[in-house]
């Protein structure tokens, strides 16, 4: 007698509804942990653990993700996939390769545990015939956090002409508005806004025209109409480029573009959109500005288990206090740069903050000539 088909089983049609419902985040996490839990079909019990990963990533629980994912691979291993649908494939992909994001976020994954794991993914996606794009999206940051600007470039060019909708359904990339964000946030604040501009081209000007769609299959998924814009991924897109605006000295553009990223809501488990809001106020030279941002912040600063981004909240923050004339610790700065520089080897974030501390922001002021004091 033949097996039941993975997408007739009661306990993935179950799945399907979990993820259809309307479920609160921790809701759902824990309704998919239940579900891997008890399912007798262990391809059921890979994609909800999988799931789980994107979850719990998205909920910025990056230490518990990546012990998600370690169980998830041994899982994997157990688990005959040679019949799965391209849809069930992709899905399983997205899931491991956002355990592998989230080990980047945590210092005390090396980066040789990550390499390890970003060759084991790519050989999972090209043995279920999925291209590895999310891979190369992953290997740009990784790269891009030991200052390997030679090969994060490398991979960006082979990634850019792949970022579309298509390669979402088919092989599992990113929505591009968040790919694209993403690559773009990597490259750094200093990076030429007018080439920001025509990279981002697509997500401002209504969510088209991204190189390579296939018509046909976007026809089919949007029923004609123009694709959904992803708040998520147009909020980073204009933070990043109001960042690169900022750092170029365009003070009034920039406040504009972040404005407009700041309402389309908070940055939940990104805090860039918060920390430019900080660095427009700093610029600008606003007491209110400043106080307003640095409290908005600081409390999402201290729980963020993204340890380059909480470094980057918390030193902006010293920052904006030693602004205003009050005292302003270091410790929690000092202890998140330790975290990222044992993992590279060398002191590169201490030496950014010593260097930041003695000489202020590294993007201008609006007014040079009433610079804040930041010893």
């Amino acid at each position: 007698m033949a097996a039941t088909p993975i997408t007739d089983h009661p306990d993935y049609l179950r799945l399907r509804e979990i993820r259809a419902g309307d479920l609160s985040s921790q809701a759902e996490r824990e309704a998919l942990a239940a579900l891997a839990a008890t399912t007798s079909e262990p391809r059921v019990a890979l994609l909800a653990q999988t799931w789980q990963i994107v979850e719990t990533r998205h909920a910025g629980a990056h230490e518990e993700a990546v012990v998600l994912l370690a169980e998830t691979l041994g899982l994997l291993e157990r688990v005959d996939l040679s019949d799965v649908t391209r849809s069930f494939a992709r899905d399983a992909l997205m899931g491991l390769a956002a355990g592998v994001s989230s080990a980047l976020d945590v210092p005390e994954v090396d980066f040789a545990a990550i390499d390890d794991l970003i060759q084991r993914l790519e050989t999972f996606a090209q043995s279920l015939e999925l291209r590895p794009l999310l891979l190369w999206e992953v290997r740009i940051r990784r790269h891009s956090m030991v200052g390997d600007t030679r090969e994060a470039e490398f991979w960006s060019k082979r990634l850019l002409p792949h970022v579309n909708y298509t390669n979402r359904f088919m092989n599992g990339l990113g929505c591009p508005n968040c790919t694209l964000g993403v690559i773009a946030w990597l490259r750094g604040p200093t990076v030429d806004p007018d080439e920001l501009d025509v990279m981002f081209r697509p997500v401002f000007s209504g969510n088209t025209n991204y190189p390579g769609e296939d018509r046909s299959l976007l026809n089919a998924v949007f029923k004609g109409s123009p694709p959904p814009q992803c708040d998520s991924g147009l909020q980073l897109c204009s933070t990043v480029f109001g960042r690169s605006l900022l750092y170029a000295g365009r003070f009034a553009k920039a406040a504009r573009r972040i404005k407009q990223a700041r309402e389309l809501g908070p940055g939940g488990t990104c805090l860039l959109p918060e920390i430019a809001s900080l660095e427009v106020a700093l610029a600008m030279g606003s007491p209110k500005s400043i106080d307003k941002a640095c409290t908005e912040l600081a409390p999402l600063a201290e729980k963020h288990e993204d340890i380059e981004e909480r470094f980057l909240a918390q030193l902006r923050i010293v920052q904006a206090h030693r602004t205003r004339g009050r005292v302003a610790p270091t410790d929690a700065a000092a202890l998140s740069a330790s975290r990222l520089d044992k993992r590279l080897k060398r002191d590169t974030y201490t030496e950014q903050l010593a260097r930041e501390l003695a000489e202020g922001p590294p993007f201008p002021l609006k007014d040079a000539a009433r610079l804040p004091t930041f010893l």
